[in-house]
């Protein structure tokens, strides 16, 4: 909108930042949880080798795919308003 004061336009880009910075935070959560998830795989193959263990890591590959789907701009840098 053109007619946005400038007060106004600072806290709009301020939640477009905000909101961004909650998406990036998000997606690495993401990550780090399907890591987390592939190491506990690994060991528990390594402890208990199970015929599911196949099952349960295509469905990893699926979830870090959906990951990568949703996420791929989600680690974007953040923009600061100027006063």
């Amino acid at each position: 909108m053109s007619s946005l004061t400038l007060p106004e336009h600072d806290n709009a880009l301020f939640r477009n930042n905000e909101n961004t910075a909650i998406v990036a935070w998000v997606c690495r959560a993401l990550a780090a949880r399907a890591d987390a998830y592939g190491y506990a795989l690994e060991r528990l193959v390594i402890v208990t080798p199970s015929p599911t263990a196949v099952e349960v890591e295509r469905a990893l590959a699926m979830l870090r795919s959906r990951i990568g789907v949703y996420c791929q701009n989600g680690a974007r840098a953040v923009l600061v308003a100027k006063d």
